[in-house]
């Protein structure tokens, strides 16, 4: 059974839904793992044992949009009588029930619906984004402005030019960050590009002219911060249990959640 918001309620896996216009628009597979901090989404997934559903609320989200994703989250369980367990996430602080549904990590990028940043050219040529690497245990990968400025030597950052890929690991990096580095670059040549583009390694102290040619002449570098890599994973965990009970309350209760938004809003 097929909804009229592109709800498949008898198949299983994973279905991810954006706010577009205070009405849930289904996505694209290629774009699943993708979310723009302006912006709110619905993740459902279905699978033998359990179904979950999760609210995504970029750090720019509207409170309108919020609003109408939690709608959607509450229609979603009504459709499918109570079953799934409802998961409240915020960007960063992600649950490990979401992460393992993306095991090439996730990416964040500026803007939103609104903001007309969420246009992605057509021609890979075409594209110049740079995303700085984060987590020792799930790959978080957020846009940063494409400057040096934003690098730093102890963490791993890929500058996407369309057809190159270029994964660039600071001289302090360690080979767990590196290897995260690599899985999230060649997601973007598989998934993105579908096999057209070409991933580039390239150490601290080896650039490439192409990397210069963009960025500019490269200064020295700032440290990087292991305290506040240390920080985050500890807020994950922390967000991760929280989201299991509430979870496990929610089942408890049999409530969904009341975001104080009518259905009229979709």
């Amino acid at each position: 059974m097929m909804t009229d918001k592109g709800l498949n309620l008898s198949s299983e896996g994973l279905q991810i839904w954006r706010v577009v216009k205070l009405k849930m628009v289904p996505l694209e597979r290629k774009d699943f793992g993708t979310f723009y901090t302006g912006d709110a989404y619905v993740i459902l997934h279905r699978g033998d044992a359990e179904t979950h559903v999760h609210m995504w609320h970029g750090d720019n989200a509207s409170v309108d949009e919020k609003g109408v994703s939690a709608v959607f989250v509450t229609q979603i369980d009504d459709l499918l009588n109570g079953v799934p367990v409802q998961h409240r996430e915020m960007q960063g602080h992600e649950s490990d029930v979401l992460m393992n549904y993306f095991p090439s990590g996730i990416k964040y990028q500026e803007g939103g619906v609104d903001s007309g940043f969420h246009k992605v050219p057509s021609a890979p040529k075409l594209i110049r984004k740079l995303y700085h690497i984060k987590g020792k245990k799930d790959i978080r990968a957020k846009e940063v402005p494409m400057s040096w400025e934003s690098f730093n030597t102890g963490d791993c950052f890929i500058l996407d030019l369309g057809e190159k890929i270029l994964q660039w690991s600071g001289i302090d990096s360690n080979t767990f960050e590196r290897r995260r580095a690599g899985t999230f670059a060649n997601g973007i040549r598989d998934q993105e590009r579908r096999g057209q583009a070409e991933v580039f390694i390239i150490q601290d102290g080896e650039e490439i002219a192409e990397m210069i040619e963009i960025l500019g002449p490269k200064p020295v570098l700032k440290p990087g911060n292991l305290q506040e890599d240390l920080d985050a994973d500890e807020s994950h965990s922390k967000m991760a249990l929280l989201s299991k009970v509430r979870g496990f309350l929610r089942g408890r209760e049999g409530s969904g959640l009341n975001m104080g938004c009518s259905a009229e809003a979709l």
